[in-house]
This record gives C-alpha cells, sequence and structure tokens, in this order.
C-alpha cells in the first residue's frame, strides 16, 4: 500500500515535469524554507504538561501546490493544460527528500521549483515519506537514524505536578500528503515559509497514563498515542504557509 502511494506520488511528479512543458504561462523559481514554531513562553500542552524538544524531527518528500482545493488523490490523466482556463487544475510538485529536525525553530532550506507556472495557489500540501537509505538522496538522513522507515521521530521530556517522563514517539504513517493554511500568488521568483506549530503536536497525550515503571514514555508507531501525534501534526490549522520574499511575488497567511 505504501509502495503503490509513493509510485503514485513520483509519478505525479513526472506527469506534471511533462505536462508543464507545454503551458505558455511565465515560469518563477520558487523556493520553500519550513521552521517548527515554538511559542514564546515554551511548550504546555491541553493536559498540562511542560514540554522539553530534543528532537522534532520530519522526513518529507514532495511539496504540492495546487490551483483550486484537493483533498482526494488527483489522477495524472485529469491535471490539464493550458493554464488559462479557470476550472483546469494546475500544479506543481516540489521533490523534498529531507530529514528536517524542527526543534530549534530555525528556518530550513526545504526545495525549490524553478520553473513553477505564474498564477494563484489557493492549496499548499505537503507529502511526508518515511526516511530510508534510498532509493533517493535523502538530505540530513543518516544511516541509522531513529527516524528510519517513519515520517517523524519526536523526543524530549514531559513535566506535570513535579514528575517529569522522557519520552520518545514515532509516527510512521506513510505518504500521504496534507494541507497548510494560506496560499501562494507566484508572479516572480518567491520564496515561501511553512511553519508548522510544532507546540501542538503532543496535546492530548498522557504521559503519566503511558509511562513504564521507570517513568520513561515510549510511543510507538501505529498505537493509539501515535495517531493522536500524527493527528495533530496533520491539521490544517496547525501549518501554514507565507511569503518570505519575492520579485513581483505574493503570499497570503493563513487564517
Amino acid at each position: 500500500m505504501r509502495k503503490s502511494r509513493i509510485l503514485r506520488a513520483l509519478l505525479l511528479v513526472l506527469a506534471v515535469s511533462v505536462l508543464g512543458s507545454c503551458g505558455g504561462l511565465p515560469r518563477y523559481k520558487l523556493s520553500f524554507k519550513i521552521k517548527g514554531e515554538i511559542p514564546p513562553g515554551g511548550i504546555v500542552t491541553d493536559l498540562g504538561y511542560s514540554i522539553s524538544l530534543d528532537e522534532a524531527k520530519m522526513s518529507t518528500g514532495l511539496v504540492l501546490i495546487w490551483s483550486g482545493w484537493q483533498d482526494q488523490e488527483v489522477p495524472a490523466a485529469e491535471i490539464n493544460y493550458p493554464e488559462d482556463h479557470h476550472d483546469v487544475i494546475k500544479t506543481d510538485a516540489i521533490q523534498v527528500f529531507a530529514v528536517l529536525d524542527l526543534a530549534s525553530g530555525a528556518e530550513l532550506e526545504m526545495g525549490s521549483e524553478p520553473n513553477t507556472i505564474m498564477g494563484e495557489y489557493e492549496t499548499v500540501q505537503i507529502n511526508p515519506f518515511p526516511a530510508s537509505p534510498g532509493p533517493w538522496p535523502w538530505r540530513g538522513y543518516i544511516p541509522g537514524d531513529p527516524i528510519t522507515g517513519h515520517s517523524f521521530y519526536i523526543t524530549g521530556t514531559a513535566t506535570r505536578g513535579g514528575t517529569t517522563y522522557p519520552f520518545s514517539i514515532w509516527v510512521g504513517r506513510g505518504a500521504g500528503r496534507f494541507p497548510v493554511s494560506g496560499s501562494l500568488s507566484v508572479s516572480g521568483e518567491t520564496e515561501a515559509l511553512i511553519t508548522m506549530q510544532v507546540g501542538n503536536w503532543l496535546n492530548g497525550v498522557d504521559f503519566a497514563y503511558l509511562a513504564d515503571g521507570t517513568g520513561n514514555v515510549t510511543i510507538r508507531a501505529g498505537s493509539a498515542a501515535s495517531f493522536t501525534v500524527d493527528k495533530n501534526i496533520r491539521h490544517k490549522f496547525n501549518n501554514r504557509v507565507s511569503l518570505v520574499g519575492a520579485g513581483g511575488g505574493g503570499g497570503h497567511p493563513g487564517g
């Protein structure tokens, strides 16, 4: 199942590349950065745990932008041109095979597409891929990294009532894109920033309940707690896209 999803995503990239060569509109370089947003006062979950993050790693493969809202898989045959029809789906896919640690709050380079079609893009999506040694060159990936085979890996400590719980969390959901809030207007060389609210990732996780006899918390992929974290990560309003810089381009922050 996971392999078929990855194959569909790669076929989508190929289709976009081939079909896009037929378009007549100007094209510009679109670059993406990403950062994890941590509240100024630190992370406190909805269950009252104070969180200190050591790592918040994400393994991603694609950034997708659409001219209209799409939350379903779109067959390559339905990506039609020319682009001047208002009812036509227009898309670009930016390959980003990288493992990025969002715990620092720093802006990290994701990747760029040099031939993005000029226009308005109402939908921006991230497509995580489980980290692996191949077949693609993964930037920031070290063989044997605990994130191997997973999309997200989070470590740190959670403290409540004077008790501290060290935790390790794996989220293993495979390729499957999810939207971020906001939109982009591309009419020149454009740089966009995706901000992920890492401070909301651990809401709903009861570390005291999950702790083992030594006080440690290990949340494996596929567990109910891992699903809770996955759902938080992928919630549209926990992530947004905004403009960093452009030469004639524009961007609209999410709401």
